[in-house]
């Protein structure tokens, strides 16, 4: 501390701020905030939305809207970029315009210019990539062995039923022909052929 004419000068302010002043800070070096799932689903619910970021990781990360709308337009209708009509590529251009872009573009996993009609992807969208597939139509689950099972059981009981309404009626033996070949069809479906031992 030093005394002047003016009064004291303290340099004890002056060494806090500069100690206080974080140095070499990367206002770039940021993880992006993450998605809530709620987001993520909201997100992926639509299937022009999947696509736009379907684009921007399998095609090109930075694009303008006309490019997307054309490609986009060729997976929605299942043909190529070259097969892609006028109609086809209006229709996502505008919807991707109006809507689906200002919307990923609000939620950060996109930058949108909406005046450029420039889009490029952000590293946020990296947390939605395991969910975007090569084919985002929904797989039909797999029959389960119960399934299977209560499939026979009614088609079985609708045998026995129509059988026992030939019996009330009067025996009809063409209508027991064709119920019992129904249910051996039935029963090879369900557990197979069976196997006839082999000689030595």
């Amino acid at each position: 501390m030093k005394s002047t004419h003016g009064g004291t000068l303290s340099t004890t302010a002056a060494n806090t701020t500069q100690a206080d002043t974080p140095q070499n800070v990367d206002a770039d070096d940021t993880k992006p905030e993450l998605l809530h799932k709620d987001t993520v689903y909201h997100l992926l619910q639509n299937e022009r939305r999947r696509l736009a970021l379907r684009f921007l990781r399998e095609v090109e990360p930075e694009t303008d809207l006309g490019e997307m709308a054309v490609q986009v337009a060729a997976w929605e209708n299942g043909v190529t970029t070259e097969a892609v009509t006028s109609d086809m590529r209006q229709r996502v251009y505008i919807a991707l315009y109006q809507s689906h872009l200002p919307k990923l573009a609000e939620e950060g996993v996109l930058n949108y210019d909406k005046d450029r009609k420039h889009i490029s992807r952000t590293a946020a969208a990296a947390q939605l990539d395991r969910y975007l597939t090569l084919d985002d139509r929904p797989e039909a689950p797999a029959e389960t062995g119960s399934d299977q099972t209560a499939h026979v059981a009614v088609t079985a009981v609708g045998l026995l039923v129509l059988l026992a309404s030939q019996v009330s009626a009067g025996f009809n033996p063409l209508t027991l022909a064709v119920t019992l070949a129904l249910v051996a069809v039935i029963a090879v479906q369900q557990f197979g052929l069976p196997t006839l031992p082999v000689a030595n």
